[in-house]
């Protein structure tokens, strides 16, 4: 009788393990949620740059410090896809690929911005505004700018081109 217990004890603890181990890795690839999943780098595939949990919508304030090129294309009124990701990072280079195939179909409609977040002064002040938190890191921000879907770690293209028909045609 004192094996069974031990068995169950050890399936209960096995299974509460890998609910949360689940629970952890977000376990939903398909929606946009209302907030940014956090997660290191190693389950991200992808480099720290510092810590971020960020809920969306939220508008975007641009200030002094904010890059021109960035002013510059919020002026314009038409959505942005913002991607920061890292070009020596598997995960990022894969993620890149998905941007491209939404951008090569919302690429009239939409600005496309694909940055280093230590490339340069603006850039790391740019993600530094926008709290990114690991690489490969997508914001989408509507016309008015206000960021509507923001995630890190890897993403399928028809998450992100959701995200982006969103900023579109809303």
């Amino acid at each position: 009788m004192r094996l069974v217990e031990i068995k169950k004890y050890i399936l209960i603890i096995t299974i509460v393990v890998l609910s949360l181990f689940l629970i952890g890795c977000g376990g939903s690839s398909g929606s946009t949620a209302s907030t940014t999943e956090t997660a290191s780098p190693e389950t991200a595939g992808g480099s720290a740059i510092k810590p971020k949990n960020s809920v969306v919508p939220r508008p975007f304030t641009s200030d002094e410090r904010t890059p021109v090129f960035f002013t510059d294309a919020l002026k314009q009124k038409e959505p942005i896809l913002i991607a920061f990701y890292n070009s020596e990072d598997s995960v990022s280079k894969e993620v890149l690929a998905e941007i491209k195939i939404v951008s090569d179909k919302y690429g009239q409609s939409a600005t496309f911005l694909i940055l280093k977040p230590d490339d340069n002064e603006e850039t790391s002040r740019l993600a530094e505004q926008l709290d990114v938190g690991f690489t490969p890191y997508i914001s989408v921000l509507n016309r008015d700018g206000t960021i509507i879907f923001e995630k890190t770690g890897y993403i399928d293209s028809k998450v992100i081109e959701q995200a982006v028909y969103d900023a579109v045609n809303k």
